[in-house]
């Protein structure tokens, strides 16, 4: 390597690995600009997304009442998968406190029980165990 050479690498004479580098620049090229599309795309669909939960947020706070917006996403959620909600489950949730964010596996275990048909009052008495145990 020649020490006055900024580049690490040795020169290249022969034009058919210049050819080769020449294609290799401009396919990381290509890619570093797939790569920023994505970036954009993704904070773009994140963004759509909290909008989204806010607005949901909202339409169920207008659901069950102002008394709801104690509630956390979650509480409200469980609610929606009731058949039917009266003022006093509202309080009682209200009373309850915020439930805890889940670990991953509480949460598959959840979606589970959501998937195979199973009532969301029992869900909701399954989370609250798991509250109090802190699990």
């Amino acid at each position: 390597m020649n020490p006055a050479s900024k580049s690490p690498l040795p020169v290249v004479l022969d034009p058919v690995a210049a050819a080769i580098v020449a294609q290799l620049k401009q396919t990381i090229s290509e890619q570093d600009r797939q790569i920023a599309c994505n970036r954009q795309a993704l904070v773009t669909s994140e963004l759509m997304i909290q909008k989204l939960k806010e607005a949901l947020r909202l339409e169920r706070i207008k659901k069950y009442g102002v008394r709801s917006e104690r509630l956390s996403d979650l509480q409200l959620e469980l609610l929606d998968l009731e058949p039917g909600v009266s003022s006093e489950d509202v309080q009682g949730e209200i009373e309850r406190g915020p439930l805890p964010e889940s670990s991953a596996s509480n949460q598959r275990a959840i979606s589970r029980l959501r998937s195979s048909g199973v009532p969301a009052r029992i869900i909701l008495a399954a989370t609250s165990c798991l509250r109090i145990w802190n699990v």
